[in-house]
């Protein structure tokens, strides 16, 4: 009877935080921290569904002791996927205990070897058209659900469906307005970067090259006419390219991404023709295709497997020698805990990993650290890249991978050289990063706090971290902000099935 009060009283405080909050993840973590404090739960989350990758999601999860054991891209361990498909299809709780030898989950311990008794409930969140998620309880030991708990938490879920659904309508609408607001900032953003990138430079380009036309010409120097007139054409081009992105930008009118690799294709056989018809522009034609290749690679040609500790090994050892060159005082530790090949073009590999370390070492502070993890986790090869340095704006952490997007305010923009403190660049790394997911079947994410100290005072990193009056150590500036990123490569021999359910792809 005593049970039965207590369950019915957490379902009223429920009731009443529903009522009271329109904000999902503060209702869910309410639920989370009711079901575990009223049931004596080990731990509780709640699995939603996202349709853009047709996979379950922890939104929420109120797990002291880190059983639930969620994984930096927040998706369900491997061995709960059994459970999940069959409450799923069945509309109804799945129970399931292990250590097991029950066919439905197998036999499970730690990872130290040792077996731990647990008892896992799934209980799907159904509407009428789809099942938005899963209530996941989990309890220890000899303690196991009884029908009066199970029952509970069924009509639980029968409210928590409805009230979820209700609130993924409102964000869904606060959210359209959050990043109509966003573009907004991120236009001014691009507008300005624009102006300091190409116009800026432009009118310097048009100024020299008025110059020299006046004194070739009191010279009266002609050999060179014909080329100053296609310098000035080209330069031309470049002023209409600015006033037709800058006119883009303001209408808010964008054309397809795709529309650029064609763009690409065009360029290189237009280039490959004009040095046919012009024998002396062979060598620049070349120099250009070649520009374009490194840039954006063919994969149908460049396919091939890598190993990825030696790719990275050889890598970094580069990237220590620009960051000397820069004077910067950074630790910089690789840590690859297995071997194994990963199957994509080299230029790709190394766009990938060498943008996402530049991003961090240019984000951190002297005296902090970058540091590179990887592993093996099922079909994929998982590379973390892990900073102690000034963090993304909460605001601005779905705008990353947009393009041109700067950490830095647009006042305090700089070009600075790659690997320096705070270096400017035009925000296209992560961009490029993003298209080479779509194309080679990785898929790519994210974890950033920005330092709290630059938010609360205001002020500069002053890109060192003995210089910083907030820190005494690099643990101390990790403990402030920071940024991890997470890139899942499909293994080499798996590749193939990886590519066709990538959910970026």
């Amino acid at each position: 009877m005593v049970m039965v009060q207590t369950l019915g009283e957490m379902v009223l405080r429920i009731g009443n935080c529903s009522a009271k909050t329109m904000d999902l993840d503060h209702f869910l973590e309410v639920v989370t921290g009711e079901l575990v404090n009223s049931m004596k739960l080990e731990a509780a989350g709640v699995l939603l569904h996202d349709e853009a990758i047709n996979d379950f999601y922890w939104r929420q999860v109120t797990d002291p002791k880190c059983l639930l054991k969620e994984d930096l891209s927040g998706r369900p361990s491997i061995r709960d996927r059994i459970a999940i498909d069959r409450a799923v299809e069945r509309a109804e709780p799945a129970l399931i205990k292990y250590p097991d030898t029950d066919a439905l989950v197998g036999d499970y311990g730690d990872d130290e070897g040792t077996q731990q008794a647990f008892s896992k409930l799934f209980v799907p969140l159904l509407t009428r058209d789809s099942t938005l998620g899963l209530v996941v309880l989990l309890k220890s030991e000899s303690k196991d659900f009884t029908k009066e708990e199970i029952d509970t938490i069924v009509g639980l879920a029968a409210f928590l469906a409805v009230s979820v659904e209700n609130s993924m309508y409102l964000s869904d609408i606060f959210g359209a307005n959050r990043k109509a607001a966003g573009l907004e900032r991120m236009k001014e953003k691009i507008i300005n970067r624009l102006s300091h990138e190409l116009r800026t430079p432009l009118a310097i380009l048009k100024g020299s090259l008025k110059y020299m036309e006046v004194g070739l010409e009191d010279l009266e120097v002609q050999k060179f006419n014909p080329a100053l007139a296609r310098m000035n054409r080209q330069l031309e081009n470049l002023g209409r390219l600015e006033r037709q992105v800058s006119s883009i930008l303001w209408t808010g009118v964008y054309e397809e991404r795709d529309m650029l690799s064609r763009v690409l294709e065009s360029a290189a056989s237009l280039i490959e023709l004009r040095s046919e018809q012009k024998p002396e522009t062979k060598f620049e034609a070349a120099l250009i295709l070649k520009i374009l290749e490194e840039a954006f690679p063919d994969q149908d040609k460049e396919m091939k497997k890598i190993d990825i500790e030696e790719f990275c090994e050889s890598m970094l050892e580069k990237i220590r020698s620009q960051i000397a060159l820069r004077g910067r005082r950074l630790t910089l530790a690789l840590d690859l805990v297995h071997k194994a090949q990963i199957r994509i073009p080299g230029l790709v590999l190394h766009s990938t990993i060498e943008g996402i370390i530049r991003n961090a070492v240019e984000a951190t502070p002297d005296h902090g650290f970058v540091e590179i993890h990887g592993r093996i986790d099922g079909n994929f090869y998982i590379l973390t890249v892990e900073d102690c340095g000034i963090g993304i704006p909460t605001e601005d952490s779905g705008l990353v991978f947009d393009g041109f997007y700067q950490v830095q305010q647009t006042e305090d923009y700089t070009s600075g050289r790659p690997y320096s403190f705070n270096a400017g660049g035009k925000g296209m790394d992560l961009y490029r990063i993003k298209m080479f997911a779509k194309l080679y079947g990785f898929a790519v994410y994210f974890k950033s706090r920005r330092c709290r100290h630059l938010i609360e005072s205001l002020s500069k990193c002053p890109g060192d971290v003995e210089l910083c009056p907030y820190c005494r150590s690099s643990k101390d500036c990790l403990g402030f902000g920071g940024t991890i990123f997470e890139v899942d490569f499909p293994l080499a021999e798996t590749y193939s099935d990886c590519q066709k359910n990538c959910p970026i792809g």
